[in-house]
């Protein structure tokens, strides 16, 4: 008896057979971690290397490196802040990242009490699946970003220990048998205002 294997099951919709569907991308977001924290002083930017970060890099939409951290492709080299961002055909940014101040665990805000995020980004020379590199070699940079009234990404400037969170890409095969959906709740460690 001949074996079937995934490549000649149909799957249906956007998938043709089910190796198709077992290879569908998930971008998720993994918790903190007490090791990548950036020292920043007034920066816009932080580059972003194997000391605070190990693993490979998911470039871009087409990535297929099932466990990369996923990033934007820069126009250029690592170096300047920038917006460059990807999405996914929903509208959801992909390499958007949540930052805090690495000391209190407090959200980072700008003068405006706007929330500062991270946008993970690579150089643009970059290959799919390559290391995150070493200091002075790095291939991965933060920029800091907050939301303006008008929807936008805005670069902002950062002084603070910055620790931060990722997005890896994992495909439909390697994801977790146990996994809770939308990521690592995390805790409101900010103080309330008190008016008196």
């Amino acid at each position: 008896m001949a074996r079937v294997n995934p490549r000649q099951v149909s799957a249906g919709g956007n998938f043709t057979t089910l190796n198709d569907f077992l290879a569908k991308r998930w971008v998720t977001a993994i918790p903190f971690s007490e090791t990548q924290v950036l020292t920043c002083a007034g920066v816009t930017y932080s580059l972003i290397s194997d000391t605070e970060l190990t693993g490979t890099i998911a470039k871009g939409t087409t990535s297929t490196e099932s466990g990369g951290v996923v990033a934007a492709a820069l126009v250029g080299a690592v170096g300047t802040a920038a917006i460059t961002t990807i999405s996914d055909s929903l509208g959801n940014v992909a390499n958007i990242v949540e930052i805090r101040d690495a000391i209190t665990h407090d959200e980072i805000q700008t003068v405006g009490d706007r929330q500062v995020f991270g946008l993970i980004q690579c150089s643009s020379t970059v290959t799919d699946g390559d290391a995150i590199g070493a200091a002075a070699s790095e291939n991965l940079q933060i920029s800091f970003v907050y939301i303006a009234a008008d929807g936008t990404l805005t670069l902002t400037a950062v002084t603070a220990d910055v620790e931060f969170a990722i997005n890896k890409l994992i495909t439909e095969e390697d994801l977790p048998t146990y996994q809770v959906a939308g990521g690592s709740q995390r805790p409101d460690v900010i103080d309330p205002t008190v008016t008196d």
